[in-house]
């Protein structure tokens, strides 16, 4: 850890419901925040649970924060899954908690209502452990199998955020072998249905046929939860793009269009001026990029020029490829990368690296 921040890492990131970091204890994490905090880098966590205790995982990052005195940016927030669908209220509370505290901390959030993952992240973590061969016997085994169903169908999975799975709400989003492209843009469940198989052994059947490499759309997300987190002045705009698969998420095309033509021109849930600085100088402000983000003297020149009367994402679910429409050109470093839409050919970016 130390290497890579002296290298110019901003911090450290880690995903809390996936192997190998699901393992990770609160104490260790606090070990590793602290060198973190040396660095004023931002500990940045994709938080241990979504589900079952999805306030208890917000409520770790924060306990990390304040033990470790480490900056830190909460990475994909958001409030899902029924049981967590009216507890905005108790999220709020431990944010303005984490403020009284001198918490310093940001989160951003995508402006979509599902989510995405791999299909296997859903399973139990123990069955993720050790190689891959291993990996396939133990979907083999007949008291695994068992194990495996009760927590996938009954007690909950902590792949699945300590919940059990509700295959209707789990669409395959890409396969890695042509065989299996059928299975894509459908739900677990209508595809076991279909077979007159259960939504477990259909979803160990298409791991085992991809050879563990199936994605899937999770749709979990609510609305109302959305729309207010999105008002938080702590948030920012992220997109937590997965670009692989035939029916990836659309929020890797559509995320910042979205905002500025869905939430800021036809709904008014932010002003223009507010989404923006989600999206440029508070993310800047909190890496520290002190010459970008704003349009300024003597700063870089990054810049999105676009139409608010048009600008928009027409990528969907259905067809998540379509490319943002309003955008007229993008400049990076003063160089001009696309112009109507179509991309220059220009590599004016560079790799940034953190000085504190």
């Amino acid at each position: 850890l130390r290497t890579g921040l002296e290298a110019g890492a901003y911090g450290m990131s880690d995903g809390l419901t996936y192997v190998p970091a699901m393992f990770a204890t609160t104490d260790e994490l606090i070990m590793l925040c602290r060198v973190v905090a040396e660095y004023d880098g931002l500990y940045v966590p994709h938080h241990r649970n979504y589900g079952s205790d999805a306030l208890g995982g917000y409520g770790e990052c924060f306990d990390i924060a304040r033990a470790s005195g480490v900056r830190l940016h909460l990475a994909h927030a958001h409030l899902s899954y029924p049981l967590n669908e009216h507890r905005l209220d108790e999220l709020i509370n431990l944010f303005d908690t984490a403020e009284a505290d001198g918490v310093d901390f940001s989160f951003d959030a995508y402006p979509y209502v599902a989510a995405m993952s791999t299909l296997h992240a859903q399973f139990p973590g123990w069955t993720q452990t050790g190689t891959t061969a291993e990996q396939r016997a133990r979907f083999a085994q007949p008291d695994s199998l068992i194990k495996i169903t009760e927590a996938m169908e009954v007690t909950g999975s902590d792949g699945h955020s300590g919940l059990p799975v509700d295959w209707t709400t789990i669409v395959i989003g890409g396969v890695p072998t042509p065989a299996w492209e059928h299975v894509v843009g459908r739900s677990v469940a209508d595809l076991a249905a279909e077979q007159g198989s259960t939504g477990t052994r259909t979803a160990i059947d298409i791991l085992l046929g991809t050879d563990f490499g199936a994605s899937c759309l999770i749709f979990c997300g609510f609305e109302h939860n959305v729309r207010a987190l999105m008002t938080h002045a702590r948030h920012t705009v992220g997109s937590d793009g997965i670009l692989v698969g035939s029916k990836p998420h659309p929020r890797s095309w559509g995320t910042f269009p979205r905002v500025l033509g869905h939430y800021v021109r036809d709904e008014g849930v932010l002003s223009l001026a507010e989404a923006v600085r989600h999206m440029t100088s508070a993310p800047a402000d909190r890496l520290g990029l002190a010459d970008r983000g704003r349009l300024r003297t003597g700063h870089r020149a990054d810049l999105v020029i676009f139409d608010p009367a048009t600008v928009g994402s027409p990528a969907t679910y259905e067809n998540p490829f379509r490319a943002a429409v309003g955008i007229d050109r993008v400049i990076i470093n003063g160089t001009e990368a696309v112009i109507n839409g179509a991309m220059t050919g220009s590599r004016s970016g560079h790799v940034l690296r953190h000085r504190p």
